[in-house]
């Protein structure tokens, strides 16, 4: 009658043996049909997996080793902290949005310079290259672009001359426009008194300083 020799086993889901269950030399396995695998004992004292999920020869997959890998649960893609699971297409859709919106998060295309001068599409980003590419930094008298509001006392003080300048602003530095012959800046003698001859850029809040006209 033929001897039956029977290894050192378990059936207990991921029973992995310890240097007392085995010495050097034995094997022992899993036989478990949720976690089979076979291990020895090497020559430094560890326990070592020869075959099955982890094992040696089948190791678990890294981002520089080929192996086996679990594919993670949509909650787990969702929280994004488990770095040893796989994603599929089909799990990164539900919890990736299609496109973004002014309101969802998602992804996005970026815009063409085209696209960013064109003006006309509502459903790609602009990154800071691109808007700088369309965009002139400063106006100036012969290009568009990106000018700062002057303060009244820089309108008052006259000489900046690359900021613009407001209806109230210019009324707040005291210049106004009276009488269909008057224009701003200027405030003719015959809206006070005198001969009629003309005062050039006084401001309205330095009239009563003039002089007495002849």
């Amino acid at each position: 009658m033929a001897t039956r020799i029977k290894l050192k086993n378990s059936v207990v889901l991921d029973k992995v043996p310890t240097t007392s269950d085995i010495e050097v030399g034995e094997l022992a396995l899993n036989c478990n049909s949720g976690s089979p695998g076979a291990y020895i004992q090497d020559s430094g004292g560890s326990i070592v997996k020869l075959a099955g999920a982890g094992s040696i020869t089948t190791p678990d997959a890294t981002e520089a080793i080929k192996g086996i890998a679990k594919i993670a649960t949509s909650q787990e893609v969702t929280t994004g902290t488990d770095d040893t699971k796989i994603i599929t297409p089909a799990k990164l859709a539900a919890v990736i949005p299609s496109s973004a919106t002014e309101t969802v998060e998602g992804i996005a295309e970026i815009a063409t310079s085209q696209e960013v001068t064109t003006g006309t599409d509502d459903t790609k980003i602009i990154t800071p290259a691109k808007l700088a590419a369309v965009i002139p930094s400063s106006a100036t008298e012969t290009v568009e672009g990106i000018a700062e509001i002057a303060t009244t006392t820089e309108v008052t003080a006259g000489v900046d001359d690359t900021k613009i300048i407001t209806p109230t602003k210019l009324a707040n530095a005291g210049y106004f426009k009276s009488g269909a012959d008057a224009s701003f800046g200027t405030v003719t003698a015959t809206s006070l008194s005198g001969d009629g001859s003309q005062l050039t850029n006084v401001p309205y809040n330095q009239l009563g300083a003039l002089p007495s006209l002849p």
